[in-house]
């Protein structure tokens, strides 16, 4: 079920409801002429380490995206475990996969794209990744997609991009879910969409579509998912 209800701010939330999933998913479109407009404030409001990357950042529309970013991260952990930004400390594994000291049961993954952040976090393995639908260069799957991936993304020529993308975030979604990112190939990966999974591996894939959007979780279980999506209209 989806429901759409008005707040302030001009924002339009979504919730795919139904139960409390064992994972959970929050997107938003990233307000920069707000984030702008209380930008003290909020660098005030993160925890060190991020507060530390956003200033070291010299493009302003990055460094909103990564104030956004951190926000979603410290609501995650507070609803789950109550502390605070100042009990936040995130570490990365030998492949770069971040994690939170003290808490190895808080399994989380960010991505973005463009405007748009987003969060999957739970107590078990994740990864996300979202992409916004673009014209793309096909040639980029001859070269880096299986096969199978090729077949299902020239199928319906009216369709190509967006399935593109659909390869393409699942493929993302799953290296950031194992944490080994670039270290494995592209083409090893083989993204199932009509199986909502990774050919001949027991992981999941679950994929939507948010305007533009395309959001794609990653775990071993995909089948009980919460996702709440803040679309704020930047105009």
């Amino acid at each position: 079920i989806i429901t759409i209800t008005p707040c302030r701010e001009t924002c339009k939330v979504f919730f795919y409801r139904g139960y409390m999933g064992n994972i959970k998913v929050v997107i938003k479109k990233v307000n920069s002429e707000m984030v702008d407009n209380r930008w003290e404030e909020l660098v005030d409001g993160l925890y060190e380490q991020r507060k530390e990357a956003v200033e070291r950042l010299k493009n302003k529309k990055a460094a909103c995206v990564s104030i956004m970013a951190g926000y979603l991260l410290i609501e995650a952990v507070k609803e789950l475990y109550g502390i605070d930004k100042d009990n936040i400390r995130v570490l990365k594994t030998e492949f770069g996969k971040p994690y939170l000291e003290n808490y190895n049961d808080f399994k989380y993954n960010i991505s973005h794209s463009g405007d748009y952040v987003a969060i999957a976090y739970g107590k078990e393995d994740v990864g996300i990744d979202i992409e916004q639908i673009r014209e793309t260069d096909l040639e980029i799957a001859n070269r880096f997609f299986h096969n199978d991936e090729i077949n299902y993304i020239t199928e319906i020529n009216k369709e190509q991009n967006k399935r593109f993308f659909e390869i393409w975030t699942g493929k993302e979604a799953y290296l950031k879910y194992t944490g080994q990112g670039i270290n494995v190939p592209l083409d090893s990966v083989v993204v199932n969409i009509e199986e909502k999974k990774i050919q001949n591996i027991n992981i999941g894939i679950d994929v939507k579509q948010v305007d533009d959007l395309l959001v794609t979780v990653c775990a071993l279980d995909v089948t009980d998912i919460d996702y709440k999506i803040d679309v704020y209209d930047t105009k």
